[in-house]
């Protein structure tokens, strides 16, 4: 029941990701119409990789997540952020951009290079502990 739960950020965060990106520009909150749409888009999904990544194999707490899985789940993630660029285009007040995916796409690789330098620290300092 357990790895149940641990998926519950990630599927939450996704949720209202997809909410946010989907409803018209003059819906939005006001400080997110305000801020840098390319540092929203970065930041954005720089935490859905952390929350995948710890939804995975509860990531920090030093278990071996296996290349196929990262591979795979950016892959995917970025398949879902080119999908919903397609859809805003659809979306009154706003209009996806190749600009836009690219910064979801370095987001993703940065939250997932951000995770793994959090779990090499964890495990060195696990190990230095026990030793």
């Amino acid at each position: 029941m357990e790895k149940y739960f641990r998926w519950m950020p990630f599927a939450t965060y996704t949720a209202v990701l997809t909410y946010l990106l989907l409803i018209p520009s003059d819906r939005l909150p006001f400080v997110l119409s305000t801020t840098s749409d390319k540092t929203l888009h970065f930041l954005a999904f720089a935490l859905l990789m952390l929350l995948y990544l710890a939804g995975l194999s509860n990531f920090f707490i030093r278990r071996k997540v296996y290349m196929p899985y990262l591979v795979a789940g950016f892959a995917g993630l970025s398949l879902f952020s080119g999908l919903l660029e397609i859809f805003q285009y659809f979306i009154p007040g706003r209009s996806g951009s190749l600009a836009d995916f690219g910064f979801n796409n370095l987001g993703l690789l940065a939250g997932g290079f951000f995770a793994w330098m959090v779990n090499c620290l964890v495990s060195y300092c696990a190990a230095s502990a026990s030793d």
